[in-house]
C-alpha cells in the first residue's frame, strides 16, 4: 500500500527501534516517507530522537512578559505566522531571515528545515511552558480566524507588536491604477483584530485605514490605506525600529 501515512508492523518496530538514534533525513530515506508522517507517527508512539532540541536551550520564559521592543516584534510574528499544538511550537516564513530571527531569540539551537513544496522555512521547538505563556497573548491552536489583539499588551509595545504582525501578513507595494502608480499598504487578519488596529493608528498619527473589508466569506478581513496615508502608516511602523523585514517597506 503506497501511503505516506500507513505503516506495517514490520516499518513500525524499526521506527522504535532506531528513531532515538538517527536523525530525521536518515529516516525519510529509509522508510520513504515525509517528515510529516514520520513525526505524526514518532508522536502517537511517544518517541523522540537525536535532533531534538536539549530543553535546557529553549528559553522557555520569553513569553511570559512582553517587557521589550524585540519580544512585542516575535509576538506579533508568532501571532501571524506562528501555530501551536499541544506543547509544540512551529514557525514557518518564506523569509529565512526571520525565521532566524525567531530561532536565535527563542531557541538558538533549534534547526531550520526548508519546506521544498512550499518553498518556505521552518523550525519547531517542543515547550510546553512557552505553549501555555502564549495563550495569554491569544495564540492558540487553529487562530487564524479567531485571533483577537490581545489586551494584556502594554500600550508602548503595541507598535512593535503591529509590525511584526505586518511582516507577517501584510504588504506595501507600489500598485499601477489607470496609467498612475501609487503606494498601497494593506495588512490582513480577523475582523475584531483589525477594527484594533485602526484604532491604534488613528490615536497614534491620525490617519484610519479603509475596512475592514471580507476576503473569503469567513472572518478573514483586510484593512488597506494607499498614496500619503499609506507612506505615513509605513514610516510610523518603521520608526526608531531596530528590526523589521526590509523588503516588505521599500
Amino acid at each position: 500500500m503506497n501511503n505516506t501515512y500507513f505503516w506495517t508492523k514490520k516499518q513500525t518496530n524499526k521506527l522504535k527501534k532506531i528513531y532515538e538514534m538517527v536523525d530525521m533525513d536518515t529516516l525519510v530515506k529509509s522508510f520513504n516517507k515525509s517528515r510529516g508522517a514520520i513525526s505524526a507517527k514518532a508522536r502517537r508512539l511517544s518517541l523522540t530522537h537525536k535532533t531534538r532540541v536539549p530543553p535546557d536551550t529553549i528559553r522557555k520564559n520569553y513569553f511570559k512578559k512582553i517587557d521589550n521592543q524585540t519580544k512585542a516584534y516575535i509576538l506579533g510574528l508568532i501571532a501571524s505566522d506562528g501555530c501551536v499544538h499541544k506543547s509544540y511550537l512551529m514557525f514557518t516564513s518564506k523569509d529565512e531571515v526571520l525565521v532566524n530571527f525567531v530561532k536565535d531569540n527563542l531557541s538558538p539551537l533549534a534547526k531550520i528545515y526548508l519546506d521544498k513544496r512550499n518553498k518556505a522555512f521552518k523550525f519547531h521547538i517542543s515547550c510546553k511552558k512557552m505553549v501555555e505563556d502564549l495563550k495569554q497573548w491569544n495564540i492558540y491552536p487553529r487562530k487564524s480566524l479567531t485571533y483577537k489583539f490581545p489586551k494584556k499588551l502594554n500600550p508602548k509595545m503595541y507598535k512593535a507588536f503591529i509590525l511584526g504582525y505586518f511582516d507577517g501578513d501584510g504588504s506595501y507595494c507600489i500598485v499601477h491604477d489607470r496609467g498612475y502608480k501609487h503606494k498601497y499598504w494593506n495588512l490582513c487578519g480577523t475582523k475584531e483584530f483589525l477594527n484594533k488596529i485602526k484604532n491604534i493608528v488613528k490615536n497614534e498619527i491620525n490617519i484610519t485605514p479603509n475596512g475592514p473589508y471580507n476576503i473569503k466569506g469567513q472572518n478573514h478581513y483586510f484593512i488597506a490605506a494607499s498614496h500619503k496615508r499609506a507612506i505615513k502608516i509605513n514610516n510610523w511602523l518603521i520608526k526608531n525600529s531596530r528590526f523589521f523585514l526590509c523588503r516588505k517597506h521599500i
